[in-house]
């Protein structure tokens, strides 16, 4: 079962150490550039007409061997980016057996945007 990690901090770090997020922290003459898109994205902003975006990001902590996904599973438009360790794909060959197809290296992209494609176990 994941663990939601909700200290700001580790939030903050992590994505800091993404390359794929590392440009929300580019600074201009000492100030964060993406100071905005970083609040919205990470705490959500409520604004004066009573509408709430974000927060977009959740930090999930999972133990080795844990199952992240599975596959035919519809997961609606989870999006998810490896912030360290390393990840196990399967594809179920049958009822009783699965075979590993990849590997994939922390910082990198993985899951479901919108349809319901078919989709490997990816696990710790």
């Amino acid at each position: 079962m994941p663990r939601e990690i909700t200290d700001r901090e580790a939030i903050l770090a992590s994505l800091r150490n993404l390359e794929l997020t590392s440009e929300l922290f580019l600074e201009v003459n000492g100030k964060l550039k993406n100071a905005g898109d970083l609040e919205v994205i990470v705490d959500g902003r409520d604004y004066a007409n009573g509408k709430r975006v974000g927060p977009y990001v959740r930090l999930l902590g999972y133990d080795g061997g844990e199952v992240i996904m599975r596959q035919g599973e519809w997961g609606g438009n989870t999006f998810y980016l490896s912030v360290n360790g390393v990840l196990d794909v399967y594809i179920t060959e049958s009822e009783t057996e699965q075979r590993k197809i990849s590997r994939l290296l922390p910082d990198t992209c993985f899951g479901e945007m919108a349809g319901r494609p078919e989709l490997s176990e990816t696990q710790l």
